[in-house]
């Protein structure tokens, strides 16, 4: 093999090498739900000050969406929706016994929109205190509200940021290996 072709050659193996060994782009993998307070399915006693939804990677805070209604199909979100990274918060007013549903849509980072709902119920208690268990039935007792776990972090949320990148390097060296071999065909006769 010449000389010029084994570098054509290894121009072609190392681009195709680039594109295989650097990580994937998550943007395949869509945000997702990861974690919310008061939980879907629960039971709380006392008051709920507020509804909070985290999600695997950042949401755009002007296009978040929270909405609590009640039975009657009253929305109890107060002000504005605050958005911290992946964290949703929603303040709430006048949460009294009843079953309330939190329908939300976020719209993340890579411009793909997340909707969603989930149901919980507060029963009567005393005022102030706030506890959730999975499903209560009568004479369970509650325990505390776990804390909402915050937002996936690690290989998955960083490796996202070299798709592209691991993209564009690959096709420009196979291009400047075609370019290349196209160049040495044209100035032999």
């Amino acid at each position: 093999m010449t000389p010029p072709r084994l570098v054509g050659l290894l121009l072609v193996l190392l681009g195709a090498l680039g594109l295989l060994v650097l990580p994937a782009t998550p943007a395949l993998a869509h945000t997702e739900r990861v974690g919310v307070s008061p939980a879907p399915g629960s039971s709380t006693t006392g008051t709920v000050p507020a509804v909070e939804i985290d999600f695997s990677d950042e949401v755009l805070p002007g296009l978040a969406r929270v909405v609590v209604r009640d039975a009657r199909g009253r929305d109890h979100v107060a002000g504005r929706i605050a958005v911290l990274g992946g964290r949703v918060s929603a303040r709430l007013e006048d949460i009294g016994p009843g079953r309330y549903r939190v329908d939300y849509r976020v719209v993340a980072d890579d411009g793909h929109p997340v909707t969603g709902s989930y149901r919980f119920r507060v029963t009567a208690g005393a005022t102030g205190t706030t506890g959730t268990t999975g499903e209560a039935t009568a004479g369970t007792a509650t325990s505390p509200a776990p804390a909402v776990e915050p937002a996936a972090t690690g290989p998955a949320t960083g490796a996202r940021h070299w798709g592209f990148p691991a993209l564009l390097v690959g096709v420009l060296v196979l291009s400047a290996s075609a370019r290349w071999r196209l160049a040495r065909r044209t100035v032999r006769p």
